[in-house]
């Protein structure tokens, strides 16, 4: 368009406002395929089982143990029927007896009371058997339980035969029937929830109990040659039915886990971390006015913060990162701090927090949003400056000089970030042109006096 053209704009004129970059006008992460593909978690779960879900992010355990050891996971979130599910691939589900669903568990999930019957796997899968490493993990909380009421047991008595887990005068033991060895009495079980973890090295034949992550006892177990008889959790082959307690989150493994991955587990039920892949706009933003346009979370009295990174020469690497913000339930919008250099690809960062085992915050989703970019008549004040996305100007005619020329996809700048102005006429533009008209210049400038002001719902161009 040559310099000095002049336009008459006459009726229906829609002017629209965008970011060049924007093919999207915001980056989301909400799906169960935006945290599988999280560059590194830990402490939190994000699949579709018992009381969770794929597409939210809360403290927990993930149902895929580590080297593939998982031989049995039974959550206890089943909120009905007769079938406790095992979530390991192992087939394990069990039978369910006389048994309370549904009571408040830890993570945020349900739990199980037992109130004098148990939980029965026939013919269990994938079970350490003979003299095989194994650990096991459960989580407990006494109601008043029973001593001698058993915890979970496999294999049979009979020729010290088995692995078994039981109350015994307040504390708990383990046992591989016949063959205490000293290791049992082990923790008061005070009414909240407390994590135990029971390991066997088949190396040194040494056997550790942990409770809460911290070791309570270790010792040489023997020979130890246990049988692929049920599996029972809330009873044992002689010991009582348990009465009186809650179990959650049922565990077991063909392996000895190491102290730090029993640190990790019991920490889990308190803080995790999420660091999800690079999203990109199309081209580079200015970061000053990015915000956390929504979030949504479930903070159950407890606290999400988030932290926003930058990759400012797309290399992969982190470059810049944001302030912390810390989610407060309104959604949003937050302002993001903190980043300094214009950037297109950004990540996010979570951090779930919990004084409770038995409290998790929910992270479902988060989106950024790249700033709305003021159009502004360069002697105007800042006040008179277009922000939103699309305005209709009826009723109007007016006459504009143009100092601007027209060029394909052409964008100009704005006062911040990099803008692109369309000016489409539903009528008729006098004389010259038709359709869309794009304008480049530094900042947008109208002779004869146009200016750009706002009036009510509309934006009127002209004196």
């Amino acid at each position: 368009m040559d310099k000095g053209l002049k336009i008459t704009l006459i009726c229906f004129i829609i002017l629209t406002v965008s970011l060049s970059q924007a093919s999207a006008d915001s980056l989301a992460w909400n799906s169960s395929s935006d945290w599988d593909n999280a560059e590194e978690a830990s402490g939190v779960v994000h699949e579709s089982f018992g009381d969770n879900r794929a597409d939210q992010v809360k403290l927990g355990w993930s149902r895929y143990g580590s080297q593939g050891s998982l031989t049995g996971y039974w959550p206890l979130d089943d909120g009905s029927g007769s079938v406790a599910s095992d979530v390991s691939g192992s087939g394990n589900d069990g039978s369910i007896g006389n048994v309370d669903l549904g009571k408040d568990g830890v993570f945020g999930t349900s739990s199980f009371e037992f109130k004098g019957d148990n939980i029965v796997i026939s013919n269990p899968n994938e079970l350490p058997t003979g003299d095989s490493a194994f650990s096991t993990v459960f989580w407990f909380k006494n109601l008043g339980a029973n001593s001698n009421g058993g915890i979970l047991h496999w294999g049979s008595n009979s020729g010290s035969r088995a692995s078994g887990q039981e109350v015994r005068d307040g504390g708990w033991q383990h046992y591989f029937y016949s063959n205490d060895n000293g290791c049992y009495n082990i923790g008061m079980w005070d009414g909240n929830w407390h994590m135990a973890v029971v390991t066997y090295d088949t190396s040194s034949n040494t056997r550790k109990m942990f409770l809460d992550s911290n070791l309570e006892c270790s010792d040489d177990a023997g020979n130890v040659d246990m049988t692929n008889t049920e599996i029972q959790i809330g009873g044992g082959d002689s010991s009582d039915m348990l009465s009186g307690a809650r179990l959650d989150e049922v565990r077991i493994w063909n392996r000895a886990l190491s102290s730090q991955e029993i640190s990790d587990l019991y920490n889990s039920a308190f803080s995790g971390e999420i660091n999800t892949s690079w999203k990109n706009f199309r081209n580079d933003i200015d970061v000053t006015d990015l915000k956390l346009e929504k979030t949504s979370s479930s903070l159950n009295g407890q606290s999400i913060s988030l932290r926003i990174y930058s990759d400012t020469d797309e290399n992969g690497e982190v470059d810049e990162i944001s302030e912390k913000i810390s989610l407060n339930g309104s959604g949003g919008p937050y302002n993001v701090e903190g980043l300094s250099t214009d950037s297109r690809s950004f990540k996010i960062s979570a951090n779930l927090n919990s004084d409770s085992a038995s409290r998790s915050p929910v992270l479902k989703e988060v989106r950024l949003a790249k700033p709305e970019i003021p159009i502004c008549d360069s002697r105007g004040p800042v006040n008179e400056c277009i922000s939103n996305s699309r305005h209709e100007i009826s009723g109007e005619k007016f006459d504009v000089t143009s100092m601007f020329r027209a060029e394909e996809s052409a964008v100009f700048k704005a006062f911040n970030g990099k803008a692109t102005l369309n000016l489409t006429n539903s009528s008729s533009i006098s004389g010259l042109w038709k359709g869309a008209i794009r304008i480049q210049a530094e900042r947008p400038r109208l002779k004869s006096g146009a200016r750009f002001r706002p009036q009510g719902e509309r934006i009127i161009i002209g004196n």
